[in-house]
């Protein structure tokens, strides 16, 4: 998502975190002996999603955008951006953005992973999802991770 300029991962999740405050919540976990931040989840409600307006945009993720490369902001606009909302609507459904709360980004610092951090993050919206919507999730797999 960087094209492999690490110094824009920090300024890429910045961005993620000022728009989910702005149109989402985020879950923290943390620790209560040292006030670190152990855990991290972005979630969108039903009808919100990251990015999907100018607001969002302006509080970090155009300037991300101005600080790539012509290649991987080419990629952004032309490949990512237009080729994701289609894929939600065939793969999950046409109402997904419209029906579920969606995790844009959870992660757990390596220190405390292994502890059901993550699984609690998730815990903490599961329950009003199951109620009224689905629960959407973003994964990785290691390929697309790594240095």
């Amino acid at each position: 998502m960087t094209g492999g300029n690490k110094s824009l991962e920090g300024p890429l999740f910045r961005a993620m975190i000022r728009a989910c405050l702005l149109a989402g919540r985020v879950y923290t976990a943390i620790v209560i002996s040292t006030g670190a931040i152990a855990g991290l989840a972005l979630w969108f409600p039903p009808g919100k999603a990251l990015w999907q307006n100018d607001a969002q945009k302006n509080l970090g993720f155009n300037q991300f955008l101005e600080s790539l490369s012509p290649k991987t902001r080419e990629w952004w606009i032309n490949t990512y951006g237009s080729a994701l909302a289609p894929f939600i609507k065939t793969a999950l459904s046409p109402h997904t953005v419209e029906s579920s709360w969606y995790l844009n980004c959870i992660c757990v610092d390596p220190k405390y992973q292994r502890q059901g951090i993550a699984t609690n993050l998730i815990k903490m919206v599961e329950q009003q999802a199951m109620t009224t919507s689905i629960l959407a999730l973003c994964t990785d797999t290691d390929v697309n991770v790594r240095d």
